[in-house]
Formats: structure tokens, sequence, C-alpha cells
């Protein structure tokens, strides 16, 4: 190796979570094991993100609603997103998503269910026709 290659390159052990594989290194194992026992992803946990109770309801960006401030959750869901308990019919509190919630818990490895709002279906709408338009221009241009 010569000296201009001795900085281009470093070898180092790295740590991630086999639940998650969220795009985080973790510096030490003990960091990483301790993620593990709050991991959304891992079933011992009994987080709602694997509760069969899950549902995410889809906002525009410009409806009011709960944003997802922590990284796991907004890798879980979305950013536009929020999650709801089928079960308590209610919003779930980030603090809450991440929780353990053994007294409800029902694991389900299905895909969540997510229920769009009706702004979103109209803006959904709304993009889908300007799309279909820019299409008809172009092909004419």
């Amino acid at each position: 190796m010569n000296e201009l290659d001795k900085d281009r390159v470093v070898s180092e052990t790295i740590w991630r979570c086999n639940y998650c594989n969220e795009p985080v290194v973790f510096e030490s194992k003990e960091l990483a094991m301790a993620h593990t026992d709050y991991c959304i992803y891992n079933e011992e946990n009994s987080s709602c993100f694997l509760c069969e109770h899950l549902k995410v309801i889809q906002h525009t960006e410009y409806e009011p609603h709960i944003t997802n401030k922590l990284n796991n959750v907004r890798w879980a869901i979305g950013t536009h997103r929020t999650p709801y308990c089928m079960k308590f019919e209610k919003d779930i509190e980030e603090k809450d998503f991440i929780s353990k919630h053994e007294e409800c818990f029902v694991y389900s490895d299905e895909s969540m269910v997510v229920e769009s709002t009706p702004e979103f279906i109209e803006q959904d709408r709304l993009i889908e026709e300007a799309d279909k338009y820019i299409q008809e221009v172009s092909k004419k241009a």
C-alpha cells in the first residue's frame, strides 16, 4: 500500500440490529443490544408496530396530525401517517408506539392496515389527473 492509499480506507467493526435492519450503525455491541430491547421490529417487545390492532392513517402533508419525530417510527410507518389502535379506537402517541403493551398485544405478520383520509384521496386523484395531462401534452409535442 502506498502513502496515498493509507488515508482512503478504514477498517472498523460495526453493529446493526437484525430485527429492523434500520440504516443505523451502532458504535458498540452494548449500544446495539440496548437498541434491541426497544426495537419495534422485535416481537418480544410487544410494540404496536407488530400488533394486529395497528392501523395507519395516511394524511396529506397539509393536514394537522401527529408528527412522527422519532426516527424508528418514521422509518416504520412513514412521515405523514398516524398510528391508530383499532382495539382502543384512538391515535397512538409515539412514546406509546414504541412501548411494550403486553396486556393487549396480539402478534401479526400481516401487512399493516393503511387508511387514507378524504383529503389524501383527493390529493392523490389530482396528482393522477395532472400526470395524465402532462403525458397527453408530451405526446402532442
